[in-house]
């Protein structure tokens, strides 16, 4: 029904959705993909 009029958002695609998921939750990401970096910045962060 192409003259109706209606715009279409395209689908999201996966990568949009690890972004999303990456800015949702910052400090399980770095749990998940760099362990021991994560690990150094809990001491920090918990110091303060």
């Amino acid at each position: 029904m192409s003259g109706s009029g209606e715009k279409k958002t395209p689908p999201t695609s996966h990568d949009q959705n690890f972004k999303n998921l990456i800015i949702d939750y910052p400090e399980d990401s770095l749990e998940f993909f760099a362990e021991p970096e994560a690990a150094g910045l809990k001491v920090i962060v918990g110091n303060i």
